[in-house]
């Protein structure tokens, strides 16, 4: 059969009612609609029986011997198989407070007796609508989820593979560095200080493609972190860079706040490598950090530095990937840096 014209999967309801002539109605009403119908007289035996006849939608009697619709209703919500199914709550009880109890219980409507047909047709359509809108999203979701995970494989495998090779260019260009200097003129010369530029410029993008991809799937429990020892981890890192740039780095009292310290610790890093590499000629770079606790009871985490800075135009631009302002692209770099501290940050929700 063409998938075009394939005839949709009948909608299945249940009808949980413990008064014949109220499920005779019913039955009688939604019958020519086509659905798959099914009775139970008491929820009890509905409870029993939903994980068998699994229906898209419950037409739900409050007031029934036993176990009422409510009570029905709440143990339909609070099971991880059935919470998602609709339910239509089927009453004489038209008071705000009952109203109100059934949609704080997951209720998605009401009807109430005596039924008018076309009153119960154009609910029951209704909600079998949203439902199969809802199931869609789910098995979109669940593509897309899988999808990427597929992504993020390839993407791991296809990085290693590519700074493997990286490394053999390298290697290959430090060896003919070496052996064959005297060989070479000054043009020659160029050309192997290009192939290990070029050859560092791919490496590094490997690397921030990488932790840019891996930073939600990789990331582990929130817990409080010194954000004082996480700097101090992060200079440390840093410590040839600042050296050779004569930098200075001025830390104040910084607090302890929940997060996920791998994640922070990156953030900390890359922010002040970032100041530290855009600096002006002939002056050192300059950083300081320091912290204050706003109105709201949140911490305000303030990175400063003297470098070059950036035109205030671009400041839409400066966090894309790949993206790099006019002033910074006589710097090294591939312009990741800042993508990869932005969705640290809104990974924390900081600042939101």
């Amino acid at each position: 059969m063409n998938p075009s014209t394939a005839k949709p999967p009948t909608s299945k309801v249940l009808i949980v009612d413990d008064t014949p002539a109220n499920l005779d109605v019913l039955y009688q009403t939604l019958k020519d609609e086509k659905y798959e119908l099914s009775i139970a007289k008491d929820g009890d035996k509905a409870l029993q029986f939903i994980p068998k006849f699994r229906p898209n939608l419950i037409l739900l009697d409050i007031m029934m011997p036993g176990m009422d619709g409510f009570e029905t209703c709440q143990k339909l919500k609070e099971n991880e198989a059935t919470k998602d199914i609709p339910i239509i709550f089927l009453t004489a009880k038209t008071g705000k407070k009952d109203v109100i109890k059934g949609f704080d219980l997951g209720a998605a409507d009401y009807i109430t007796k005596p039924f008018e047909h076309e009153e119960v047709l154009a609910r029951v359509k209704n909600q079998l609508k949203v439902n199969t809108l809802r199931e869609n999203n789910k098995r979109v979701l669940r593509e897309l989820e899988r999808l990427n995970q597929d992504v993020q494989a390839l993407s791991a495998i296809a990085s290693q593979d590519l700074k493997e090779e990286l490394k053999k260019v390298k290697y290959l260009g430090e060896y003919l560095k070496k052996e064959y200097k005297t060989g070479l003129d000054d043009e020659g010369q160029s050309y192997l200080e290009d192939i290990e530029l070029i050859a560092n410029q791919l490496s590094y993008l490997t690397d921030s493609f990488l932790d840019y991809t891996r930073i939600i799937k990789d990331a582990k429990t929130f817990k409080p972190t010194d954000l004082a020892n996480v700097t101090a981890q992060a200079l440390d890192s840093l410590e040839v860079l600042i050296n050779e740039t004569n930098g200075i780095v001025n830390v104040e009292s910084l607090p302890t706040i929940t997060a996920e310290p791998f994640l922070i610790r990156r953030l900390f890093q890359s922010l002040i490598a970032n100041a530290l590499t855009y600096r002006r000629n002939n002056e050192p770079p300059i950083v300081d950090i320091h912290s204050r606790k706003t109105s709201e009871g949140s911490w305000e985490i303030a990175i400063m530095d003297n470098g070059v800075g950036f035109d205030r135009k671009y400041v839409d631009n400066v966090f894309n990937s790949f993206e790099r302002v006019e002033v910074r692209k006589s710097f090294e770099g591939i312009g990741m840096g800042l993508a990869i501290c932005k969705k640290i940050v809104d990974y924390h929700n900081v600042g939101k």
